[in-house]
C-alpha cells in the first residue's frame, strides 16, 4: 500500500510493545506491577528510509520514552522541551553512539491500577511501588517497600540470583541514581495533563499534515 501511494520512500514504521509477559519465572504470571526484564524489556524495531546503516543492532537499553523525540527527529519538527526520553536519531542517522546513563522503569502499587485511567488520582511518587536502572550488564530495582534487587544481566539474563549484598557498592550506586530521580518527580494532575497534551497534539498534527 505504502508503495503504491508512492510514500514508502518517505515513511517511518516503528514496531513495539508496551510490555512483555511472565509465564512463571519469578512465581506468577501475566503482568503484574514488577520490574524483571521478562515484562520491561519489550521489542523496538524501526524502518526509516533516513537510517544510514539498514539492519544494525544497538545493544544498547533504550526506553519507550525515546520514541517520540526520535519521531520529531525523524519527521523534522521541534521537540517539546518538557520530554524525559532521548531521541534515537544519533543512533540512527549517524554512527551508532553510546549512552553512560542506564533506563529507567517504574511500576505502580497494585491498588492504584485502572486510577491513571480515571482521572480522579494524584499520581504522586507515594504511589510508585518499585523502580529500577538498567544497564548492559546491571539491572537495580528499588522497592519501596525495603526489598531491593540487583542482578547481573550479563550472567544472570533470567534474574534469578539476587546480589544485592554481594555487590554492595554497585547497588550503592545506583540507588542514588534512582533517589535522585525519584526527587525530580512531581504531582501529575491529570485533568491538567489532559489539557495540555490535546493541546499538543492538535498543534503537532497541524505541523505534520
Amino acid at each position: 500500500y505504502l508503495r503504491s501511494r508512492d510514500f514508502w520512500s518517505n515513511t517511518s514504521l516503528i514496531l513495539t510493545a508496551d510490555h512483555g509477559e511472565e509465564f512463571g519465572e519469578h512465581g506468577f504470571s501475566g503482568h503484574p506491577h514488577e520490574l524483571y526484564d521478562t515484562l520491561i524489556h519489550v521489542p523496538l524495531m524501526i524502518y526509516s528510509p533516513f537510517v544510514k546503516e539498514a539492519g544494525m543492532t544497538i545493544e544498547q537499553p533504550v526506553s519507550l520514552l525515546d520514541i517520540f523525540p526520535t519521531v520529531c527527529d525523524l519527521v523534522g519538527i521541534e521537540k517539546p522541551s518538557h520530554l524525559q526520553g532521548k531521541s534515537l536519531s544519533p543512533f540512527l542517522i549517524e554512527k551508532p553512539k553510546k549512552r553512560d546513563e542506564g533506563v529507567i522503569s517504574e511500576a505502580f502499587k497494585k491498588e492504584y491500577e485502572g486510577s491513571m485511567n480515571v482521572g480522579k488520582h494524584e499520581c504522586t511518587i507515594s504511589d510508585l511501588g518499585k523502580v529500577s536502572y538498567r544497564t548492559k550488564r546491571w539491572k537495580y530495582i528499588y522497592s519501596l517497600n525495603g526489598r531491593d534487587e540487583l542482578y547481573n544481566i550479563k550472567n544472570d539474563p533470567m534474574e534469578q540470583n539476587n546480589l544485592i549484598e554481594e555487590e554492595k557498592a554497585i547497588a550503592r550506586k545506583f540507588r542514588k541514581r534512582l533517589r535522585e530521580h525519584i526527587s525530580k518527580q512531581r504531582t501529575i494532575k491529570r485533568k491538567t495533563l489532559k489539557r495540555k497534551l490535546r493541546k499538543r497534539i492538535s498543534e503537532t498534527r497541524e505541523k505534520i499534515f
